[in-house]
């Protein structure tokens, strides 16, 4: 029972004085060390880039904060750069409103949603909302009974307390389409 070995082979022919063909010589190397090292550097490489994108982000979002922009416009880029750094197909902000949620910012949904109430019994966001915890799933209507925002994909879906002082006062989700990679701990 063998394995796979990455090598390098380099092959060159042997040949008498008058350029007769004798042979071949083989030098094969292992180059696992070599892949591993590569791989290594593809790693580092996607991960500074992916920083980089976040601190782009972060910075767009904290100069829209002091510059005045509205509170709604705010949170409607934090939703547009959260399903970009995170691949998602739909980002949508929740706060509670009595026995409903109400969409107060989205990405990737229609802008019709924004400002729509939604019954928040059995549904995902009221799970973060009541545990102030964050849920990561890979199909939301698996682990609930209600879907609040209609038109968000039923894939990976993971969703974060927003926290003021010792309150959750909203749920931040995000959503990728149906059969979509999981959301990851640097995700989270």
């Amino acid at each position: 029972a063998g394995y796979e070995v990455d090598v390098a082979v380099s092959i060159s022919p042997l040949r008498t004085d008058n350029g007769t063909q004798l042979g071949f010589c083989m030098v094969v190397r292992d180059v696992r060390a070599r892949k591993k090292a590569e791989n290594e550097l593809r790693r580092v490489f996607a991960q500074e880039q992916r920083l980089e994108h976040q601190h782009a982000a972060t910075s767009e979002i904290r100069l829209a904060l002091l510059s005045g922009s509205s509170l709604t416009e705010s949170l409607g880029l934090i939703c547009r750069h959260g399903g970009d750094l995170l691949d998602a197909s739909a980002v949508v902000i929740c706060v509670k409103d009595h026995e409903a949620l109400r969409v107060i910012a989205a990405a990737g949904v229609p802008p019709e949603l924004v400002g729509t109430a939604h019954p928040s019994r059995g549904s995902f966001e009221e799970r973060v909302l009541q545990s102030g915890q964050h849920v990561q799933v890979a199909v939301r209507t698996d682990v609930v009974t209600r879907v609040v925002v209609p038109l968000v994909p039923d894939g990976p879906t993971l969703a974060v307390p927003v926290i003021a002082g010792d309150d959750t006062v909203a749920v931040l989700t995000v959503a990728r389409a149906a059969g979509s990679a999981a959301f990851g701990a640097v995700d989270l």
